[in-house]
Protein backbone atom coordinates (compact mmCIF):
# COMPACT_ATOMS: atom_id res chain seq x y z
CA UNK A 1 0.00 0.00 0.00
CA UNK A 2 2.79 2.59 0.88
CA UNK A 3 4.42 1.69 -2.57
CA UNK A 4 1.09 2.18 -4.25
CA UNK A 5 0.78 5.96 -2.78
CA UNK A 6 4.18 6.63 -3.83
CA UNK A 7 3.70 6.17 -7.11
CA UNK A 8 0.43 7.78 -6.76
CA UNK A 9 2.45 11.17 -5.64
CA UNK A 10 5.19 10.61 -8.41
CA UNK A 11 2.39 10.25 -11.07
CA UNK A 12 0.62 13.77 -9.75
CA UNK A 13 3.96 15.32 -9.54
CA UNK A 14 4.56 14.46 -13.07
CA UNK A 15 1.31 15.60 -14.16
CA UNK A 16 2.12 19.14 -12.59
CA UNK A 17 4.99 19.61 -13.89
CA UNK A 18 4.06 18.96 -17.17
CA UNK A 19 0.87 21.10 -16.91
CA UNK A 20 -1.63 18.43 -17.62
CA UNK A 21 -3.00 18.68 -14.41
CA UNK A 22 -3.36 21.82 -12.80
CA UNK A 23 -2.76 22.76 -9.28
CA UNK A 24 -6.62 24.36 -9.14
CA UNK A 25 -8.25 21.29 -9.87
CA UNK A 26 -6.48 19.55 -7.08
CA UNK A 27 -7.09 21.70 -4.52
CA UNK A 28 -9.77 20.64 -2.38
CA UNK A 29 -10.88 23.77 -0.24
CA UNK A 30 -12.25 27.24 -2.12
CA UNK A 31 -12.80 30.12 0.29
CA UNK A 32 -15.02 32.81 -1.31
CA UNK A 33 -15.14 36.38 0.39
CA UNK A 34 -18.13 38.75 -1.11
CA UNK A 35 -15.63 42.31 0.00
CA UNK A 36 -18.25 44.81 -1.18
CA UNK A 37 -21.53 45.40 -2.86
CA UNK A 38 -21.97 48.53 -5.23
CA UNK A 39 -25.94 49.33 -5.34
CA UNK A 40 -26.57 52.84 -5.94
CA UNK A 41 -27.79 52.00 -9.12
CA UNK A 42 -30.07 49.03 -8.49
CA UNK A 43 -31.65 46.98 -10.09
CA UNK A 44 -27.78 47.37 -11.38
CA UNK A 45 -24.96 46.11 -9.19
CA UNK A 46 -21.74 45.21 -8.98
CA UNK A 47 -19.70 42.95 -6.24
CA UNK A 48 -16.19 42.29 -5.29
CA UNK A 49 -15.23 38.94 -4.63
CA UNK A 50 -12.40 37.85 -3.57
CA UNK A 51 -11.72 33.35 -4.22
CA UNK A 52 -8.54 31.85 -2.27
CA UNK A 53 -7.52 28.28 -2.01
CA UNK A 54 -6.42 26.69 1.46
CA UNK A 55 -3.67 28.40 1.73
CA UNK A 56 -4.74 32.08 1.43
CA UNK A 57 -3.66 32.24 -2.12
CA UNK A 58 -5.92 34.02 -4.65
CA UNK A 59 -7.64 30.98 -6.82
CA UNK A 60 -8.47 30.62 -10.61
CA UNK A 61 -11.82 30.40 -11.68
CA UNK A 62 -13.98 31.18 -14.80
CA UNK A 63 -16.74 33.94 -14.99
CA UNK A 64 -18.78 30.34 -15.60
CA UNK A 65 -18.42 29.46 -12.00
CA UNK A 66 -19.84 32.21 -10.74
CA UNK A 67 -23.98 32.89 -9.82
CA UNK A 68 -25.53 35.67 -8.28
CA UNK A 69 -28.52 35.34 -5.95
CA UNK A 70 -30.66 38.03 -4.58
CA UNK A 71 -32.81 36.97 -1.60
CA UNK A 72 -32.57 32.98 -2.28
CA UNK A 73 -33.66 34.30 -6.11
CA UNK A 74 -31.39 33.18 -8.91
CA UNK A 75 -30.46 36.04 -10.93
CA UNK A 76 -31.21 35.18 -14.61
CA UNK A 77 -29.65 37.97 -16.64
CA UNK A 78 -25.85 37.78 -17.34
CA UNK A 79 -22.94 37.94 -14.92
CA UNK A 80 -19.81 40.17 -16.47
CA UNK A 81 -16.52 38.95 -14.08
CA UNK A 82 -13.04 40.79 -14.57
CA UNK A 83 -10.25 41.00 -12.44
CA UNK A 84 -9.81 44.20 -10.52
CA UNK A 85 -6.13 44.58 -11.30
CA UNK A 86 -7.29 45.20 -14.87
CA UNK A 87 -9.60 48.37 -13.88
CA UNK A 88 -8.63 52.17 -14.85
CA UNK A 89 -11.06 53.42 -12.51
CA UNK A 90 -9.15 53.74 -9.49
CA UNK A 91 -9.55 53.38 -5.50
CA UNK A 92 -10.12 55.30 -2.77
CA UNK A 93 -7.77 54.16 0.46
CA UNK A 94 -8.45 55.47 3.99
CA UNK A 95 -5.00 54.28 6.29
CA UNK A 96 -5.54 54.01 10.09
CA UNK A 97 -2.31 54.22 12.25
CA UNK A 98 -2.28 53.50 15.50
CA UNK A 99 0.25 55.92 17.62
CA UNK A 100 -0.67 56.36 21.09
CA UNK A 101 2.15 56.17 23.73
CA UNK A 102 2.41 52.35 24.18
CA UNK A 103 3.11 51.89 20.47
CA UNK A 104 6.26 54.81 20.35
CA UNK A 105 9.50 53.30 18.98
CA UNK A 106 9.31 50.17 16.59
CA UNK A 107 6.03 49.82 16.35
CA UNK A 108 4.92 53.23 15.01
CA UNK A 109 8.22 53.31 12.85
CA UNK A 110 7.21 50.00 10.90
CA UNK A 111 3.74 51.46 10.54
CA UNK A 112 4.67 54.47 9.19
CA UNK A 113 6.97 52.46 6.56
CA UNK A 114 4.48 50.20 5.58
CA UNK A 115 2.22 53.34 4.92
CA UNK A 116 4.66 54.50 3.07
CA UNK A 117 5.31 51.26 0.82
CA UNK A 118 1.54 51.03 0.06
CA UNK A 119 1.85 54.68 -1.30
CA UNK A 120 4.42 52.99 -3.21
CA UNK A 121 2.13 50.34 -4.99
CA UNK A 122 -0.63 52.23 -5.56
CA UNK A 123 -1.94 53.45 -8.72
CA UNK A 124 -1.73 56.77 -10.16
CA UNK A 125 -5.69 56.42 -10.04
CA UNK A 126 -6.26 55.79 -6.69
CA UNK A 127 -6.51 58.20 -4.30
CA UNK A 128 -5.57 58.19 -0.06
CA UNK A 129 -6.19 59.41 3.30
CA UNK A 130 -4.24 58.74 6.20
CA UNK A 131 -5.61 59.35 10.02
CA UNK A 132 -3.93 58.52 13.07
CA UNK A 133 -5.00 58.08 16.71
CA UNK A 134 -3.62 58.82 19.85
CA UNK A 135 -4.62 61.18 22.64
CA UNK A 136 -7.45 61.85 19.52
CA UNK A 137 -7.63 60.69 16.21
CA UNK A 138 -6.16 63.15 13.39
CA UNK A 139 -5.83 63.42 10.03
CA UNK A 140 -2.51 63.64 8.28
CA UNK A 141 -3.75 63.95 5.37
CA UNK A 142 -6.60 63.18 2.82
CA UNK A 143 -8.18 62.58 -0.70
CA UNK A 144 -4.21 62.77 -1.93
CA UNK A 145 -4.15 61.34 -5.38
CA UNK A 146 -1.43 59.56 -6.63
CA UNK A 147 0.24 61.19 -9.18
CA UNK A 148 3.37 62.63 -8.60
CA UNK A 149 2.65 63.30 -5.21
CA UNK A 150 4.54 59.91 -3.58
CA UNK A 151 7.58 61.48 -2.20
CA UNK A 152 5.85 64.50 -0.50
CA UNK A 153 3.31 62.64 1.17
CA UNK A 154 5.99 60.38 2.99
CA UNK A 155 8.18 63.41 4.22
CA UNK A 156 4.50 64.57 5.91
CA UNK A 157 3.59 60.60 7.23
CA UNK A 158 7.31 61.08 8.94
CA UNK A 159 6.43 64.29 10.18
CA UNK A 160 3.03 64.77 10.73
CA UNK A 161 2.64 61.71 12.69
CA UNK A 162 3.79 61.56 16.65
CA UNK A 163 3.25 58.83 19.47
CA UNK A 164 1.07 60.91 21.72
CA UNK A 165 -1.83 59.54 24.64
CA UNK A 166 -2.18 56.38 26.17
CA UNK A 167 -6.01 55.92 25.40
CA UNK A 168 -6.52 54.01 21.84
CA UNK A 169 -9.31 55.04 20.09
CA UNK A 170 -9.93 52.21 17.10
CA UNK A 171 -13.42 52.75 16.88
CA UNK A 172 -13.50 56.52 16.39
CA UNK A 173 -10.39 55.82 13.74
CA UNK A 174 -12.87 53.30 11.95
CA UNK A 175 -15.94 55.59 11.84
CA UNK A 176 -14.21 59.04 10.96
CA UNK A 177 -12.23 57.11 8.70
CA UNK A 178 -15.34 55.67 7.04
CA UNK A 179 -17.34 59.09 7.07
CA UNK A 180 -14.04 60.19 4.87
CA UNK A 181 -13.93 57.37 2.37
CA UNK A 182 -18.41 58.21 1.86
CA UNK A 183 -17.48 61.73 0.08
CA UNK A 184 -15.35 59.82 -2.46
CA UNK A 185 -16.22 59.99 -6.13
CA UNK A 186 -14.67 56.49 -6.15
CA UNK A 187 -16.80 53.42 -6.50
CA UNK A 188 -14.90 51.06 -4.44
CA UNK A 189 -13.76 52.23 -1.15
CA UNK A 190 -10.86 50.20 1.53
CA UNK A 191 -10.36 50.80 5.01
CA UNK A 192 -6.89 49.27 6.30
CA UNK A 193 -6.50 49.70 10.09
CA UNK A 194 -3.20 48.79 11.84
CA UNK A 195 -3.62 47.96 15.58
CA UNK A 196 -2.96 46.11 19.07
CA UNK A 197 -7.27 45.70 19.15
CA UNK A 198 -6.77 47.76 22.42
CA UNK A 199 -9.72 50.69 22.63
CA UNK A 200 -9.75 52.86 25.45
CA UNK A 201 -11.69 55.60 24.43
CA UNK A 202 -13.76 55.99 21.79
CA UNK A 203 -17.13 57.78 22.32
CA UNK A 204 -18.63 55.48 19.97
CA UNK A 205 -19.51 51.50 20.87
CA UNK A 206 -18.64 48.75 19.19
CA UNK A 207 -21.83 48.10 18.46
CA UNK A 208 -22.77 51.52 16.84
CA UNK A 209 -19.38 51.38 14.79
CA UNK A 210 -20.78 47.87 13.19
CA UNK A 211 -23.74 49.67 12.54
CA UNK A 212 -22.07 52.94 10.51
CA UNK A 213 -19.87 50.21 8.90
CA UNK A 214 -22.54 48.32 7.33
CA UNK A 215 -24.25 51.34 6.08
CA UNK A 216 -21.82 52.60 4.29
CA UNK A 217 -20.48 48.95 2.99
CA UNK A 218 -16.63 49.31 3.22
CA UNK A 219 -14.37 46.59 3.65
CA UNK A 220 -12.36 47.04 6.64
CA UNK A 221 -8.68 45.01 6.59
CA UNK A 222 -6.78 44.45 9.75
CA UNK A 223 -3.43 44.29 10.58
CA UNK A 224 -2.52 43.55 14.19
CA UNK A 225 0.40 43.43 16.00
CA UNK A 226 1.38 42.98 19.63
CA UNK A 227 4.14 45.60 21.37
CA UNK A 228 3.22 44.39 24.70
CA UNK A 229 1.08 41.36 26.02
CA UNK A 230 -1.71 40.14 23.83
CA UNK A 231 -3.66 43.15 23.07
CA UNK A 232 -7.36 42.58 21.75
CA UNK A 233 -6.47 40.71 18.61
CA UNK A 234 -9.87 38.98 18.25
CA UNK A 235 -11.55 42.29 17.36
CA UNK A 236 -9.45 43.04 15.18
CA UNK A 237 -10.17 39.57 13.42
CA UNK A 238 -14.37 40.31 13.91
CA UNK A 239 -13.93 43.27 12.07
CA UNK A 240 -12.39 42.12 9.09
CA UNK A 241 -14.93 39.06 8.74
CA UNK A 242 -17.69 41.19 9.54
CA UNK A 243 -17.10 44.07 7.15
CA UNK A 244 -15.94 41.67 4.00
CA UNK A 245 -12.37 42.19 4.74
CA UNK A 246 -9.25 40.31 5.93
CA UNK A 247 -7.59 40.25 9.15
CA UNK A 248 -3.73 39.33 8.82
CA UNK A 249 -1.21 39.24 11.84
CA UNK A 250 2.11 40.44 12.12
CA UNK A 251 3.76 38.18 14.84
CA UNK A 252 6.29 40.92 15.00
CA UNK A 253 6.31 44.62 14.84
CA UNK A 254 8.83 44.25 11.89
CA UNK A 255 6.58 42.70 9.81
CA UNK A 256 4.06 45.08 9.53
CA UNK A 257 5.05 46.26 6.18
CA UNK A 258 5.13 42.76 4.79
CA UNK A 259 1.55 42.44 6.38
CA UNK A 260 0.45 45.39 4.83
CA UNK A 261 1.58 43.73 1.18
CA UNK A 262 -0.21 40.71 1.41
CA UNK A 263 -3.41 43.09 2.32
CA UNK A 264 -2.87 45.22 -0.61
CA UNK A 265 -2.49 41.70 -2.51
CA UNK A 266 -5.52 40.91 -1.42
CA UNK A 267 -7.59 43.84 -2.21
CA UNK A 268 -6.09 43.62 -5.92
CA UNK A 269 -6.73 40.00 -6.59
CA UNK A 270 -10.24 40.06 -6.52
CA UNK A 271 -13.15 39.53 -9.16
CA UNK A 272 -15.42 42.37 -9.92
CA UNK A 273 -18.85 40.92 -10.82
CA UNK A 274 -21.24 43.09 -12.52
CA UNK A 275 -25.12 41.96 -13.26
CA UNK A 276 -28.86 42.90 -12.86
CA UNK A 277 -31.27 41.46 -10.54
CA UNK A 278 -34.82 40.16 -11.86
CA UNK A 279 -36.38 43.29 -10.97
CA UNK A 280 -37.47 45.70 -13.01
CA UNK A 281 -36.13 49.83 -13.27
CA UNK A 282 -36.45 51.80 -10.14
CA UNK A 283 -37.30 48.78 -8.32
CA UNK A 284 -35.21 50.03 -5.14
CA UNK A 285 -37.20 49.85 -1.90
CA UNK A 286 -34.21 51.35 0.47
CA UNK A 287 -35.06 48.54 2.53
CA UNK A 288 -32.03 45.64 3.03
CA UNK A 289 -31.81 42.46 1.52
CA UNK A 290 -29.91 39.09 0.64
CA UNK A 291 -27.15 39.21 -2.02
CA UNK A 292 -25.15 35.71 -2.10
CA UNK A 293 -22.57 34.62 -4.31
CA UNK A 294 -21.60 30.84 -5.39
CA UNK A 295 -18.58 29.48 -6.63
CA UNK A 296 -18.60 26.12 -7.95
CA UNK A 297 -15.02 24.48 -8.11
CA UNK A 298 -13.26 21.84 -10.33
CA UNK A 299 -15.07 19.01 -8.00
CA UNK A 300 -18.81 20.01 -8.03
CA UNK A 301 -18.71 21.34 -4.76
CA UNK A 302 -20.80 24.98 -4.52
CA UNK A 303 -18.95 27.41 -2.32
CA UNK A 304 -21.01 30.52 -1.07
CA UNK A 305 -20.75 33.47 0.88
CA UNK A 306 -23.77 36.10 1.69
CA UNK A 307 -24.19 40.08 2.78
CA UNK A 308 -26.77 42.20 3.36
CA UNK A 309 -27.06 45.32 0.55
CA UNK A 310 -29.78 48.38 0.65
CA UNK A 311 -31.43 48.30 -2.60
CA UNK A 312 -31.35 52.00 -2.94
CA UNK A 313 -34.22 53.58 -4.82
CA UNK A 314 -32.64 55.71 -7.78
CA UNK A 315 -35.02 59.30 -8.03
CA UNK A 316 -36.20 60.05 -11.16
CA UNK A 317 -34.64 62.25 -13.30
CA UNK A 318 -35.82 65.35 -14.82
CA UNK A 319 -35.28 64.39 -18.24
CA UNK A 320 -37.09 61.12 -17.57
CA UNK A 321 -40.37 62.61 -16.30
CA UNK A 322 -40.48 65.31 -19.30
CA UNK A 323 -39.99 62.50 -21.75
CA UNK A 324 -42.66 60.39 -20.18
CA UNK A 325 -45.26 63.38 -19.87
CA UNK A 326 -44.30 64.00 -23.74
CA UNK A 327 -45.56 60.34 -24.71
CA UNK A 328 -48.67 60.34 -22.15
CA UNK A 329 -49.51 63.21 -24.60
CA UNK A 330 -49.09 61.80 -27.63
CA UNK A 331 -51.05 58.89 -26.31
CA UNK A 332 -53.94 60.47 -25.56
CA UNK A 333 -53.51 62.62 -28.62
CA UNK A 334 -53.53 59.65 -30.85
CA UNK A 335 -56.68 57.80 -28.81
CA UNK A 336 -58.57 61.25 -29.57
CA UNK A 337 -57.50 61.13 -33.45
CA UNK A 338 -58.76 57.39 -33.81
CA UNK A 339 -62.03 57.91 -31.71
CA UNK A 340 -63.03 60.85 -33.90
CA UNK A 341 -61.94 58.95 -37.21
CA UNK A 342 -64.00 55.71 -36.00
CA UNK A 343 -67.13 57.56 -35.35
CA UNK A 344 -66.89 59.40 -38.49
CA UNK A 345 -66.63 56.06 -40.37
CA UNK A 346 -69.86 55.02 -38.55
CA UNK A 347 -71.44 57.79 -39.72
CA UNK A 348 -70.70 56.95 -42.84
CA UNK A 349 -72.06 53.62 -43.01
CA UNK A 350 -75.54 54.94 -41.32
CA UNK A 351 -76.03 57.37 -43.90
CA UNK A 352 -74.87 60.69 -42.06
CA UNK A 353 -71.91 63.40 -43.50
CA UNK A 354 -72.25 66.86 -42.41
CA UNK A 355 -76.29 67.45 -42.17
CA UNK A 356 -77.25 69.23 -38.99
CA UNK A 357 -80.24 70.88 -37.82
CA UNK A 358 -80.89 74.21 -37.87
CA UNK A 359 -82.50 74.44 -34.80
CA UNK A 360 -80.87 72.01 -32.46
CA UNK A 361 -77.89 71.61 -34.34
CA UNK A 362 -77.64 67.81 -34.19
CA UNK A 363 -76.51 65.81 -37.16
CA UNK A 364 -79.37 64.42 -39.07
CA UNK A 365 -79.19 61.52 -42.06
CA UNK A 366 -78.99 62.73 -44.76
CA UNK A 367 -82.41 60.59 -46.53
CA UNK A 368 -84.31 62.54 -43.00
CA UNK A 369 -87.16 65.18 -44.12
CA UNK A 370 -87.73 66.48 -40.84
CA UNK A 371 -85.65 66.43 -37.53
CA UNK A 372 -86.21 63.61 -35.20
CA UNK A 373 -84.99 65.16 -31.94
CA UNK A 374 -86.67 68.39 -32.12
CA UNK A 375 -89.53 67.70 -34.62
CA UNK A 376 -88.32 70.90 -37.08
CA UNK A 377 -89.60 70.93 -40.62
CA UNK A 378 -87.40 72.36 -42.97
CA UNK A 379 -89.61 75.05 -44.97
CA UNK A 380 -90.66 74.19 -48.56
CA UNK A 381 -88.37 75.51 -50.74
CA UNK A 382 -89.58 78.46 -52.69
CA UNK A 383 -91.26 78.28 -55.87
CA UNK A 384 -90.10 80.21 -59.05
CA UNK A 385 -92.33 82.18 -61.02
CA UNK A 386 -92.26 81.42 -64.43
CA UNK A 387 -90.94 83.84 -66.58
CA UNK A 388 -93.02 86.12 -69.02
CA UNK A 389 -91.59 85.84 -72.52
CA UNK A 390 -91.53 89.12 -74.21
CA UNK A 391 -94.57 89.84 -76.92
CA UNK A 392 -93.70 89.65 -79.89
CA UNK A 393 -92.74 92.80 -81.73
CA UNK A 394 -95.23 93.81 -84.36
Amino acid sequence: MKHKHTALAIVVSLLLATGIVSAQVLTRDVFVRLNQIISAGYPKMTAYVSVTDENGRPAEVRPEQFAAYVDDVKVRGPISVKAASLSTEGTAYAVIISANGMNSGPPLFNQQFATKKLLDALSPSDVVSVFFHGSEVKAVFEYQPMEEQKGPLRAVIDKEIEAKGSQPQIYDAVVKAAGNLEKSNKTRKVIVLMSDGRDAKSNYTQEEMFQIIEKVNIPVYCIGFTAFGEGSLDILETIARYTGGLYTLARDVKDIPDAMMKIYDQINRVFVLSFKDNKLFFAGDDKPHLLKITVEDHSGTVHSYDRKFVAVSAPVPIWLIAVAALACLLIVALVVFLFILRRRAVRRTIGISNRKCEVCGRRMKDDWDACLFCKWLPPPAAKKKPELSEAPKP
